[in-house]
């Protein structure tokens, strides 16, 4: 390799180090949606979007007061330790600025770590800007999506069958 062609490569590869972040995901990203002519968390986000100025007060409310079942969370213990999760949600729905905060809560009490989870925000439409969600097959929101070994092992949709945290043990504990 000639001289001129390291160069070339290097300024290449300094470019694309300097544009990557530019073309990446945003992460909390606030669009106006234009069905709901408001403000909304789309694509990605995480603890730091969820407390911002979108939704943070349903957050701050909903995760102050919400109240998990001890010997439930005690149950479910260290199972969750072999899942990543997906958590598909609209800032601007009901369901989620209820459930999201407590399910967030929920997997704090279990010190479930955060890079084990991803929260994608979608419009009124359930759509996003960057992120494909159309293999998840998503109807209503908020879902929540427990992945183990690579594969989709359960998901509670919209309002849990009983309690979050009974929804997430019958899950972890399923065979």
């Amino acid at each position: 390799m000639t001289p001129s062609m390291k160069k070339t490569i290097f300024y290449l590869m300094i470019g694309c180090l300097w544009i990557q972040p530019l073309l990446g995901q945003q992460l909390n990203r606030v669009v106006t949606d234009t069905t709901l002519h408001t403000e909304v968390l789309i694509d990605t986000s995480n603890r730091a979007g969820l407390t911002g100025q979108v939704f943070g007060a349903f957050y701050q409310q909903e995760y102050a007061t919400y109240s998990a079942d001890a010997e439930i969370i005690r149950l479910i213990g260290g199972k969750l330790n072999d899942y990543h999760l997906t958590v598909v949600m609209g800032s601007w729905c009901s369901d989620s600025q209820e459930q999201v905060p407590r399910f967030i809560k929920i997997l704090d009490q279990l010190h479930f770590p955060e890079d084990r989870m991803t929260i994608i925000c979608v419009d009124r439409k359930k759509k996003t800007i960057l992120t494909d969600i159309q293999p998840l097959n998503i109807q209503l929101v908020p879902t929540f999506i427990f992945y183990r070994e690579g594969a989709e092992a359960g998901r509670i949709v919209e309002t849990p069958a009983e309690t979050l945290e009974k929804d997430i043990l019958r899950i972890v504990t399923m065979p």
